[in-house]
């Protein structure tokens, strides 16, 4: 899919498992990269925070 757009992936690990998260703004003309980044990185942190021992 080629949509002109930023699209992101942060690919890790949460307790062995293989996690990828992905993120394409529905208004890229809208939305910074630094936007982008910062939502990704936060998805990323409530993801291993929810599934922290």
């Amino acid at each position: 899919l080629n949509t002109g757009a930023d699209y992101w992936r942060a690919v890790f690990d949460i307790d062995g498992r293989f996690v990828s998260v992905s993120l394409m703004p529905n208004t890229p003309e809208q939305v910074s990269r630094a936007q982008s980044i910062a939502t990704l990185d936060a998805q990323i942190d409530r993801l291993k925070a929810a599934n922290a021992r």
